[in-house]
C-alpha cells in the first residue's frame, strides 16, 4: 500500500476517533456528522 493511502486511512481512523470522542456530548454532536463525513471522503478517494 502506498504511504499516502496509509496516511488517508489513518486520518480517517482518526476523524471515528473523535465520533466515539464528541458523540455523547450534547454540545459536539453536531460535529459528529461533519467528521464522519470526513472519514468517508477519506477512505473512497
Amino acid at each position: 500500500m502506498k504511504k499516502i493511502t496509509k496516511d488517508w486511512i489513518h486520518s480517517a481512523e482518526s476523524d471515528l476517533l473523535l465520533i466515539q470522542e464528541i458523540i455523547s456530548n450534547q454540545i459536539l454532536t453536531h460535529l459528529a456528522a461533519f467528521h464522519a463525513q470526513q472519514a468517508i471522503e477519506k477512505v473512497i478517494e
